[in-house]
């Protein structure tokens, strides 16, 4: 059903990004408004979704609460991350 994952990919991770439901909840009402989020009953699933990534947090490779990180201060955590696995 699937086909082989192609030789150039070595290796994929779980990494879990999550912010505080309230970050979530400003970035998400933060978005242009054709993208939906104008209301709290269409950004409550998100948050909800979140909480499951936080009482799960052990079962993934990484987790990070990117709550107070820049883009790039995240970016360099998930890069340290793989590169800690994959050295190249």
């Amino acid at each position: 059903m699937y086909e082989a994952a192609p030789p150039e990919i070595k290796a994929s991770y779980f990494i879990a990004l999550c912010p505080t439901d309230k970050v979530i909840e400003s970035r998400l009402k933060a978005r242009p408004a054709e993208r939906g989020f104008t209301s709290d009953e269409i950004i409550r699933p998100h948050i909800e979704y979140n909480g499951w990534f936080r009482r799960n947090r052990s079962k993934f490779q990484l987790f990070i609460d990117n709550t107070e990180m820049s883009e790039e201060d995240t970016a360099e955590t998930i890069k340290a991350f793989i590169e800690m696995r994959d050295p190249a």
